[in-house]
């Protein structure tokens, strides 16, 4: 979960585009949502 916060740290290591970031958050943002609602 928090990997592209170290990737964000080490541009040069990996190069992440900024529509990848918000990917991954939406991602993450629907698992919350889903796990609050009790749809597991």
């Amino acid at each position: 979960m928090s990997s592209w916060l170290i990737d964000d740290r080490r541009p040069v290591k990996t190069q992440v585009l900024p529509g990848e970031i918000s990917q991954k958050m939406i991602s993450i943002y629907l698992r919350v949502c889903r796990h609050m609602r009790g749809g597991a």
